[in-house]
């Protein structure tokens, strides 16, 4: 938690001395209230949101047969219930960006994610029906292979090595993640 914290002040720090405004609001992405809260400060401080990128997510891997329901449901919920309250919450905005970061893991699937996989596919058929209702929205879902950063740990670096899985350069997912929502006529799912 202190390491996260300094990269947050930093980054910060960064965005701030290249004269960005930002706001860091931590809030329970699985909590609505809390959600609409995040949101309304938000705007009320920039006037508007033209964009949502929603990118939580949670690991607890096991094999489904050995997860209590409380760790499928903070898996799950975290992507799924989190987007939802995310839309909610911004359902009067005129979007101009929809952007849910996935995972591979919902399309081939990975040991012991089952609950990961079964969220993220969720973000697929959503993406799919916000893209068919916000036609003038660049709707996109990001499906992920490993970062090397966040949530890749080295004990997980270590077993992606194994599998011979590269892992995605935090600087080159940055500009892929650019590209994709910068594209005004690419595909709404993205495999990466």
């Amino acid at each position: 938690s202190v390491a996260a914290a300094r990269e947050t002040r930093a980054a910060l720090e960064s965005l701030r001395a290249r004269g960005s405004t930002a706001l860091y609001l931590p809030c329970d992405i699985k909590d609505e209230g809390d959600v609409m809260m995040a949101v309304n400060t938000i705007r009320g401080h920039f006037g508007r949101i033209d964009a949502l990128i929603h990118a939580a997510g949670v690991l607890a891997d096991k094999r489904i047969a050995e997860k209590t329901d409380a760790q499928f449901n903070l898996v799950f919920d975290t992507k799924v219930a989190g987007l939802h309250h995310l839309l909610q919450a911004t359902r009067n905005d005129d979007l101009k960006v929809l952007c849910f970061f996935g995972s591979v893991a919902g399309r081939v699937g990975n040991p012991g994610q089952a609950d990961y996989a079964m969220a993220n596919e969720t973000l697929e058929s959503v993406a799919q029906h916000e893209a068919a209702r916000r036609k003038s929205a660049r709707v996109r879902v990001l499906h992920w292979g490993p970062w090397d950063g966040g949530m890749v740990t080295p004990s997980l670096r270590s077993v992606f090595k194994e599998r011979g899985v590269p892992l995605i350069p935090v600087a080159d997912g940055a500009r892929m993640f650019v590209e994709a929502i910068s594209d005004p006529t690419g595909p709404v799912s993205v495999v990466v």
